[in-house]
């Protein structure tokens, strides 16, 4: 989910905070008014900071359970993880920013709420009472979830909700505490105190900044295959006839190109000059890893990748435009070149009789370069391309590294040093 999505989630759901807190803040005050002061004689004046602060309150509370409950589809198998730190090394092992913007997001979700708890009674100014109210409200959110099967339920929402409520304590004491230096200049300041309730903010900055610095320094980075826990190879026997060999080998490592934001927007432009269009800058949307282009009429989009600056175009003026089957790949190849695509001598091709062709490279090379991955395409019957994926990546050769031998690779796989998901069809034979 893109932040964008995020804000607008929040602010549909503000929106419908509002009205509620509105309806309970005029039941509130003739109940003061009416049932309080006439039929009681009730003497206690309001303080509207105080009901301001509620009103606050019920807002925020509002919104974060209608963006963590109020969406997400109907599981029929519900995805339960109590793994601590899951998420953290999924999100390193594949470097994903989308994943590590969703872990940071979770922690800020939780820092209203250990800065609101403090304003709302002077119980909630010891630090365990807020620490633990964030922990049950999280704890009651993933409950919900769990039951509902909606989302994802897993131990990490809890560590990182739970830090968050954390790190907003810290904040909101800070500025409580001077406060009170300011307003009575003779009272001290217990920096000890102040230090060490800041303290979850400084290891969560530290930590992630930690991970960052790390992560800068790899050569390679990371890989996307590497396991996050070993699995339970105790109901899995692994049995074969073959014999593997003990050679250490060596194979070459490739690099692909990661663009900037200038290189991105510099495709759409050439994109977009192939059919007369020309970037509108006033929507320019950033999902995750990617950015999407639009053309000034909306005819056109385009997503572009900082990955291998891989594309995805739509012509939406071809839209109910027939499509053309039958083409063949010398055919496909020259309209393709038409849009500066560069195809290697072998390539899989593939008609699907509807339009739409697949076009697929294994390190195919070309002029002193590798293309990999895949092109779908939908060519009209006038040779136009009404829409087109190309993910066929540039790779370059970086350099010839070992690799295990293939009976230390069947020694890991042995012992579960090997990502679940690639042994989930894998069962003991009877």
């Amino acid at each position: 989910m893109r932040v964008s999505d995020i804000i607008r989630l929040a602010q549909d759901y503000m929106g419908l905070a509002i009205v509620l807190v509105g309806i309970l803040g005029v039941c509130f005050i003739l109940g003061y008014l009416v049932i309080y002061k006439k039929v009681f004689k009730g003497e206690k004046q309001l303080s509207k900071g105080r009901v301001a602060l509620m009103a606050i309150f019920l807002c925020y509370l509002i919104v974060v359970l209608g963006a963590t409950l109020g969406r997400g589809g109907h599981y029929d198998r519900q995805e339960i993880d109590f793994r601590p730190f899951r998420a953290y090394w999924e999100a390193w092992n594949n470097f994903s920013l989308v994943e590590w913007r969703n872990i940071i997001l979770n922690i800020c979700m939780f820092v209203p709420l250990g800065f609101l708890l403090p304003l709302m009674g002077n119980i909630f100014q010891n630090g365990w009472m807020t620490y633990l109210t964030g922990f049950l409200f999280s704890l009651f959110i993933e409950g919900v979830q769990l039951i509902a099967k909606r989302g994802i339920v897993e131990v990490d929402d809890l560590i990182n909700n739970t830090v968050g409520c954390m790190i907003g304590y810290g904040m909101v004491m800070m500025v409580i505490e001077l406060f009170k230096w300011f307003k009575c200049k003779n009272q001290n300041i217990s920096f000890v105190k102040m230090g060490m309730i800041q303290l979850p903010l400084v290891i969560t900055l530290v930590a992630f900044g930690l991970i960052f610095y790390s992560y800068d320094q790899k050569e390679f980075g990371n890989l996307r295959s590497a396991p996050v826990f070993k699995v339970n190879m105790s109901n899995i026997e692994l049995i074969t006839d073959l014999s593997f060999s003990n050679a250490v080998t060596q194979a070459a490592v490739y690099a692909a190109n990661v663009g900037t934001k200038a290189d991105t927007r510099e495709v759409a432009n050439q994109w977009f000059s192939y059919v007369g269009a020309t970037i509108d800058d006033s929507q320019i949307d950033v999902y995750g890893e990617t950015i999407i282009y639009y053309s000034t009429d909306r005819d056109y989009l385009i997503w572009v990748d900082f990955l291998g600056l891989a594309i995805s175009f739509r012509d939406w003026t071809h839209w109910d435009s027939p499509k053309q089957a039958g083409y063949t790949l010398e055919e496909v190849t020259e309209i393709l070149g038409t849009y500066g695509i560069t195809l290697p001598k072998d390539v899989i091709f593939v008609d699907h009789r509807d339009g739409t062709y697949t076009l697929e490279a294994k390190m195919g090379e070309v002029n002193g370069y590798y293309l990999d991955g895949f092109i779908d395409c939908t060519i009209t019957t006038d040779g136009s391309i009404e829409s087109i994926r190309n993910h066929m990546i540039q790779y370059e050769e970086y350099k010839t590294v070992d690799i295990l031998s293939e009976a230390q690779a069947f020694m890991q796989l042995k012992k579960g040093n090997v990502k679940e998901g690639y042994l989930k069809y894998l069962y003991k034979s009877r």
